[in-house]
């Protein structure tokens, strides 16, 4: 009887390796992406929270089947780049960002939300991601130091990320072996589209 081996097996083969993650924030309230320079330390509290999402929408039954249309096609181009070259995972997350940035300033009722791209295994093959946190309204105290003592009060933020308990609304995983797309989206009604 071999059964829980190859229970650990098959659960083995479908491991998610996170080998890059770069975050850049898409706010309409502000003129331009707010870009970084640099990627994502992958170890602790930030790979734990990567994955965690990760695996909850490969296994969404929402995700979609899509492909890049037309001949040229400026993402289909930027993927397959990074297929060719995965040292083009920088350029590209701001390739893609600046991209996302421009419809969504266009459309103001687009989330802002901030936007990771990452590079992951899943079953052997390798994926570049791109999720689009969007921003969650949620309050915490607020402890205020005085003269008189501490006052405690509650104030709000606008600009929270979904927990770990919380589902992405948004994003696109493009398999880099044959440049496929699976889709998790929002409706909304754009004026402006991405090539």
């Amino acid at each position: 009887m071999n059964y829980p081996a190859v229970e650990m097996e098959i659960k083995m083969e479908e491991n998610i390796i996170l080998r890059k993650a770069i975050l850049h924030i898409i706010d309409n309230n502000i003129d331009v992406p707010v870009l970084s320079n640099k990627e994502l330390e992958l170890d602790g509290d930030i790979c734990d929270f990567l994955e965690k999402h990760l695996e909850k929408l490969l296994d969404d039954t929402n995700m979609k089947d899509a492909e890049f249309l037309g001949e040229t096609n400026d993402m289909r181009k930027i993927c397959e780049q990074l297929a060719n070259d995965p040292k083009y995972f920088y350029q590209a997350s701001i390739e893609v960002t600046n991209k996302l940035f421009y419809i969504l300033i266009k459309n103001v009722d687009i989330a802002p939300a901030d936007l990771i791209c990452c590079l992951f295994d899943y079953c052997h093959q390798s994926y570049f991601g791109i999720l689009k946190l969007n921003y969650k309204t949620s309050f915490t105290h607020f402890v205020q130091q005085g003269e008189a003592g501490n006052t405690n009060t509650i104030i709000k933020h606008r600009t929270i990320l979904p927990s770990e308990s919380q589902k992405i609304d948004e994003c696109a995983f493009i398999n880099l072996e044959d440049i496929t797309v699976k889709l998790l989206e929002k409706a909304y009604e754009i004026l402006v589209l991405l090539t």
